[in-house]
């Protein structure tokens, strides 16, 4: 009788009450509560070392693009002298900085397979040839791309999708981008508006001036920083505030919101440096058709900015983003 009674009473406490259960269950919460932020940290802390990696590959490339060729890359330029060889197809726009240094970031061999036949980042028709056997660039550049891809040019924190439509105008059978490039985190800085301490101190000149065909419609364009947009060849010995004192790239991982026709615009292609694929640059031409030298920039030039951005706002540390932007100087 007494062993019956044992057996029994160890049956009986094998199992949780109702009350145990939700004691438990509140102890998780409450763990899962204080170790969540802490991941978190954790996760954001090393995409942000891996940011900063990327940056310092890039800042490093372009050193190196400036010992071996003697000057900075082009923000954003035609495809023409002195940056490539030709032969030009008359129509088209060139590319930016971040295909430029593709040979310094251990993708020699992706650049390789690159053309530049003025059209190398926006076409007007994918289906021009010239004689000899020359094609579109943008057609060959963005179906190469499409099947590469390069990890470098995307932040882990970056919140848009890794690829974007390619902007370069190759389209399918049915006039669609399908054909995906991969979308940059990162972007050159060519300068900054005049007068933006707002005290007139600040002067700058190198700005665009809104008589262009956009005449206005995209803000202003800079040409006074470093990566600059066309063709002006600058060198590390013209900085005059000091190398250590001039910022060349950043993060740009959010973006603007624009108003166009009295509608709010702040889709993520429309207002941001990065919403122009992969390839897009900015094209003020080529000298002439006989002359294939690339255009210096001028006030009345294209501002369409792409993968290069303009600081037009002065800093104000109550308006900043939570997150601030990552940069890399010389």
């Amino acid at each position: 009788m007494l062993k019956s009674l044992g057996r029994s009473a160890r049956r009986r406490w094998q199992a949780f009450t109702l009350i145990e259960l939700l004691v438990v269950i509140a102890i998780i919460g409450v763990l899962v509560g204080l170790l969540l932020p802490a991941v978190q940290k954790v996760r954001e802390a090393a995409n942000r070392m891996s940011c900063q990696n990327n940056l310092k590959q890039m800042g490093l490339a372009l050193h190196n693009m400036h010992d071996a060729i003697g000057y900075l890359p082009s923000a954003g330029a035609a495809d023409g002298k002195p940056f490539n060889g030709g032969p030009f197809f008359p129509w088209g726009e060139g590319t930016n900085w971040s295909i430029y240094i593709l040979p310094y970031v251990e993708q020699g061999n992706v650049f390789s397979k690159l053309t530049f036949y003025g059209d190398s980042g926006w076409t007007d028709n994918q289906t021009q040839t010239a004689p000899g056997g020359y094609s579109s660039s943008a057609l060959n550049n963005v179906t190469l791309i499409n099947s590469v891809g390069l990890k470098l040019y995307r932040c882990p924190s970056d919140p848009k999708p890794n690829t974007i439509r390619n902007d370069s105008n190759v389209r399918d059978a049915s006039g669609n981008e399908t054909i995906q490039v991969n979308r940059n985190s990162y972007v050159a800085i060519a300068g900054a508006v005049n007068n933006i301490d707002g005290s007139g101190q600040f002067k700058e000149s190198r700005n665009t001036d809104g008589s262009g065909w956009t005449q206005g419609g995209w803000g202003i364009t800079a040409w006074g920083g470093v990566i600059c947009p066309d063709n002006q060849n600058i060198k590390l010995s013209s900085m005059s505030d000091g190398t250590s004192n001039t910022m060349l790239l950043s993060e740009q991982s959010a973006q603007l919101i624009g108003i166009q026709g009295g509608n709010i615009v702040n889709d993520q292609y429309s207002v941001t440096s990065t919403g122009g694929g992969l390839f897009r640059g900015h094209s003020n031409g080529r000298v002439s058709a006989t002359d294939p030298t690339v255009r210096p920039p001028t006030r009345d030039m294209d501002e369409r900015g792409q993968t290069y951005t303009t600081i037009r706002y002065p800093d104000q540390p109550e308006a900043r983003p939570r997150r601030e932007p990552l940069a890399v100087s010389t």
